[in-house]
Order: structure tokens, then sequence, then C-alpha cells
């Protein structure tokens, strides 16, 4: 089976607890949490929604002052490459600098942790027939959309819910394709 891992608790685990109790799911159906947070490192958890068929990464918004820094960090920076690397038309768009280094960040723990692979693809995927859904708020939400371009390749039923994200997220040709 799988193995929970809890990252950045205290040794109560109250954060883990207060999360359980407030999403009223069973601690088997929490598969990851990151409280971890520092510049371009955004807490994040990674639950099964057992009633949807999904398998749910929901990222933190702004909380911190460091969260606050990268929010005004919203230079736009150039998506050509990204969007060559990660499929997806990045030519002459442009999203929030603060935002892109974060879901680099994201992308990264994802890749490195392999949890999203284990769940959902190939012959021992644990929920295979499962859609991955990235939900968000403020910074999160713009982290999530940011992540779904990288990740719609892989995951072509990829759904993102976003909540209040940093103004100037994306070029606006971009942000219309999102819709999609």
């Amino acid at each position: 089976g799988r193995l929970q891992k809890i990252s950045g608790d205290n040794f109560l685990r109250l954060h883990e607890k207060t999360m359980l109790a407030h999403l009223g799911i069973d601690s088997s159906d929490l598969v990851y949490a990151s409280y971890e947070s520092g510049f371009y490192e955004s807490p994040y958890c990674i639950v099964v929604d057992r009633k949807w068929k999904s398998i749910v990464l929901s990222i933190r918004g702004s909380l911190t002052l460091e969260d606050c820094v990268v929010d005004v960090l919203l230079d736009p920076t150039p998506l050509d490459a990204l969007g060559e690397k990660y499929d997806f038309d990045g030519r002459g768009q442009y999203c929030h600098g603060g935002v892109l280094e974060c879901a680099q960040w994201l992308h990264g723990e994802l890749t490195r942790h392999n949890i999203l692979t284990q769940l959902l693809l190939g012959e021992d995927a644990e929920f295979p027939d499962y859609d991955l859904h990235i939900v968000g708020h403020s910074l999160g939400a713009g982290i999530g959309v940011i992540l779904s371009l990288m990740l719609r390749k892989t995951y072509p039923t990829i759904r993102c819910t976003c909540y209040s994200p940093p103004g100037g997220l994306l070029s606006w040709k971009l942000a219309t394709e999102c819709s999609e």
C-alpha cells in the first residue's frame, strides 16, 4: 500500500488534525501534505476524493510575509520555453513571475515524490480511473493555473479550480485558452 507522508507539521501534528477535521475526511484519504513554507515554497496537500473520483491537489494561498513578497514579484515572465517543455502554446505569452517560480518549485516537488504518478498512471496505479483536480486560493490559485498547464499533457483530464488568483497572472490569450 501507499505510505502517508506529512512534512513540516509540529510534533503534535496539529496542522494535520485540523485539516482532517475541517475537511471531514479519513486520515487514509490524506495522501501527502507539506506544511513547509518559504520563498517560492507553498504548503499543499494531496487527498483522495472518492465521491467525485478525483485526486485533489490543494495549494494554500498567501498567508506569510514570504508569500506577500512573492505576490508582488509580478514582472511578466515569457512562457515560450515553458510552453515548449510542457507542450502548450506559450509563444508570446507571459505570466506573473513570482507565481511561475512557485509553480516550478511545486512541479519539482511532485516529480521528486512521484505521488501523482503512483496514484494515477501506469499498471500499478492505485486510482487509474480517477481524475486530477487542482484547487487553490490567491497565490495557490495562481500556482494551480501554471501547474495545470505544466501537467496537462501527462494528465489530459486535469481540472483546475481557482479562487481569486493574483491579478496579472496570465496574458489574455492564455487566460482564455485555460477555460478549455
